[in-house]
């Protein structure tokens, strides 16, 4: 199944980006530190998102950088999302990038911090 194998590589893609050590990357700089939050459930169809809508707000934006990542299978354009959007630095939809292009974006983000939201799956 296509969907599955997708998902399947998103794990692995997950996994791989915790393990990127940034100094070996090459990259230091000075201000804010960049977050970023991964979750196929930035979407009105999820609770993750009525739970998230007003947690981003909360980071101190003179010290935090705040990147959403939604892997959510169509844009969604719910009051949720909406101040999702409005409460971070970038929101980006990757779901039409392969995993390897997934990587180089976040990569090429300089993140100090990724946080995967997915929910568990029971």
């Amino acid at each position: 199944n296509t969907k599955e194998m997708t998902a399947c590589q998103i794990g692995q893609t997950r996994r791989r980006l915790v393990q990127v050590d940034r100094h070996s990357q090459g990259s230091s700089h000075e201000g804010r530190i960049k977050v970023g939050y991964i979750s196929p459930d930035f979407t009105s169809r999820h609770p993750l998102a009525f739970l998230m809508q007003h947690f981003f707000r909360f980071h101190d934006r003179k010290k935090f950088e705040v990147h959403i990542y939604s892997l959510a299978s169509t844009a969604d354009d719910c009051e949720e999302v909406r101040a999702i959007k409005s409460a971070s630095d970038k929101f980006r939809y990757l779901t039409k990038q392969t995993p390897a292009q997934m990587y180089q974006h976040l990569l090429r983000d300089q993140l100090d911090i990724i946080v995967d939201c997915e929910s568990p799956r029971l």
